[in-house]
C-alpha cells in the first residue's frame, strides 16, 4: 500500500469500517511511514477532542423556555389551512405533547451547539493535535536547530509567506526547531520552544475569513487585541498579524501564558 492509498482509506480505518486485508495493509503502512503516522496521529487527536467537546453538556439560556412557547402560541393562532406535518403532535395543548417538545429542543440543541463548535475551532483543534504529537515524541521538528534565524530561513525557503516571528528568547523560551504544518490543507509554520520543562509551540498559518472561533478576547496593556482558548489541561492564544493567524500552544499556567503573549505584543508595538 502506498502513502496515496493510505490516505485514501484512513478515515473508514479510524472508524474501523476497513475489511482485515485493508486494515492490515494499513497498519504496516503506518508503522513504515512517519509521515501518514503523523496524520494519523493528528487525526486521532482531533476526533478525540470531539468527543470531549461532545460530552459536555453545554448551560440552556434561561430565556429558552419562553422563546419556544411563544413560538407555539404563534403555530396554533395560524389560520390558513396548511398540510398537516409529521411533528404536528407537539403543538397539541397536551402537557405530555408539550414535554416530548421539550426533551426534542434539550436534543437537538447540544447536537446543533457541537456542530458549531467543531467548525469553529477546527484550526486550532488539529494546530492542538499537532503540539501534542511533538511533545509526545510520536513526531519531530523537521528541522533540529537553536538558532532562531536558522529555522526562520529554513521556513521561508518552502513557504508561500514569511512567518512573522516575535522575539520569543526576551520572555525565557529555548527554541529547540521547526517544522511545516498543514493546517486544513494550506501550509503553515511551527516554532517549538521549551521553558522549564514545558513545551510551547507557536503556529502561524493563513487566516480563514469565514472561520469564527469562540474565545475570549483581551487586550495588551498597549490594546494589541490577542484571544484565549482554553482545552483540557492546554492554553491557546491567539492574534492576528495582517492576514495570518498566529497562535501559542503550551501546558504552561494561563497566567503564564497571558504574561508571555502581552509581552510579546507589546514588544511588537514598542
Amino acid at each position: 500500500m502506498n502513502c496515496e492509498e493510505c490516505q485514501r482509506y484512513l478515515h473508514p480505518y479510524l472508524d474501523a469500517e476497513t475489511a482485515l486485508p485493508e486494515t492490515l495493509a494499513i497498519q504496516a503502512h503506518l508503522d513504515a511511514c512517519p509521515r501518514c503516522r503523523r496524520q494519523w496521529e493528528v487525526e486521532r487527536a482531533l476526533r478525540r477532542l470531539m468527543r470531549e467537546e461532545l460530552d459536555r453538556e453545554p448551560d440552556l439560556p434561561p430565556t429558552l423556555w419562553p422563546k419556544i412557547q411563544r413560538a407555539l402560541r404563534r403555530q396554533e393562532s395560524r389560520q390558513k389551512p396548511r398540510p398537516t406535518p409529521w411533528w404536528s403532535f407537539l403543538l397539541r395543548r397536551h402537557p405530555a405533547y408539550r414535554i416530548v417538545a421539550g426533551v426534542i429542543v434539550l436534543i437537538l440543541i447540544p447536537v446543533i451547539f457541537f456542530l458549531h463548535y467543531t467548525t469553529s475551532v477546527n484550526s486550532l483543534a488539529l494546530a492542538l493535535a499537532d503540539h501534542q504529537a511533538m511533545v509526545q515524541g510520536k513526531s519531530l521538528p523537521q528541522v533540529m536547530a537553536t538558532e532562531q534565524e536558522e529555522v526562520v530561513r529554513w521556513l521561508r525557503q518552502r513557504l508561500p509567506f514569511a512567518p512573522p516571528v516575535p522575539a520569543f528568547e526576551r520572555v525565557g523560551l529555548r527554541l529547540q526547531g521547526g517544522n511545516l504544518c498543514k493546517i486544513r490543507g494550506v501550509a503553515g509554520a511551527t516554532l517549538l520552544y521549551e521553558q522549564g520543562g514545558h513545551w510551547i509551540s507557536y503556529y502561524v498559518f493563513p487566516a480563514n475569513a469565514e472561520e469564527t472561533i469562540p474565545a475570549e478576547e483581551r487586550h495588551t496593556p498597549k490594546q494589541r487585541r490577542y484571544y484565549l482558548w482554553r482545552a483540557g489541561a492546554y492554553r491557546v492564544v491567539f492574534w492576528r498579524e495582517g492576514n495570518l493567524i498566529c497562535a501559542l500552544i503550551s501546558d504552561l499556567s494561563e497566567a503564564r501564558m497571558v504574561q508571555m503573549v502581552e509581552a510579546l505584543l507589546d514588544q511588537q508595538v514598542s
